[in-house]
């Protein structure tokens, strides 16, 4: 998250009255399809019992939780006000967590996967992305994998908007919004000078990972999650040694 987003999101999270759909910036109707994330992450990075995650931007705990039985440790790294929050709700002998700005912290230990799920969507600029995912990408062991999840590509957006089953389906989404409560409406640290992400900027970081010797993929979401249809996700693997 970039540092102005980082600070706003602290302020707005120490409010501590929005369910953890709604902290994700998601609308509390999406509850059910924001169940289905967890699956579609673990099939795309493989994770298993001999894994060290960590989890950039772990917010309220939506893969992190599960994942603390599913891999050999998580490490959880968030605003301060979220990481307390999240904590005293949950603990595992398997799990840590690194209250702080990502872009800020000194991480002194290699993971075999790193997720940072709806993270680069806060980020001001190309610069602000960039350093990001080259922190992210540092802290992979060799074979590592980084996946750079829920990314709101406009483009993405725009070709299936142009399409029947695209505007047909917006139809529907507004008449859906209209006929919601405004206490389901998701609230979170907007900021006017958020990055708009095009194919030019995801596809200028996937090329600028692979001059970095790093296998990357742009990877579509299943239509079924919570923003299926009009946000990707990133794969980066870190060689073998």
């Amino acid at each position: 998250m970039g540092r102005v987003s980082f600070d706003n999101y602290g302020r707005w999270a120490r409010g501590g009255r929005l369910s953890p759909t709604m902290m994700a910036g998601r609308y509390q109707s999406q509850a059910d399809a924001e169940k289905l994330i967890l699956s579609d992450v673990l099939s795309k990075m493989a994770l298993g019992p001999a894994d060290d995650v960590i989890d950039i931007g772990c917010g309220s705990g939506l893969l992190l939780i599960p994942l603390s039985g599913l891999v050999r440790t998580v490490t959880g790294v968030d605003h301060p006000d979220v990481v307390d929050r999240l904590q005293r709700r949950f603990s595992a002998p398997s799990v840590a967590f690194i209250g702080g700005n990502f872009l800020d912290l000194d991480i002194d230990r290699k993971f075999s996967a790193a997720v940072a799920y709806g993270v680069v969507n806060y980020m001001s600029t190309v610069y602000e992305l960039h350093a990001f995912v080259d922190k992210a990408v540092d802290l992979l062991a060799p074979n590592g994998r980084l996946l750079i999840g829920d990314i709101p590509n406009q483009d993405k957006k725009r070709r299936f908007l142009s399409t029947e089953a695209g505007r047909s389906f917006d139809q529907r989404w507004r008449e859906q919004m209209r006929g919601l409560p405004q206490s389901d409406a998701p609230e979170g640290p907007v900021d006017r000078h958020l990055l708009v992400y095009t194919d030019e900027i995801v596809l200028e970081l996937v090329l600028r990972l692979r001059r970095g010797g790093l296998d990357v993929h742009v990877l579509p979401q299943p239509s079924d999650l919570p923003f299926g249809w009009t946000r990707e996700d990133i794969l980066v693997t870190r060689m073998p040694a």
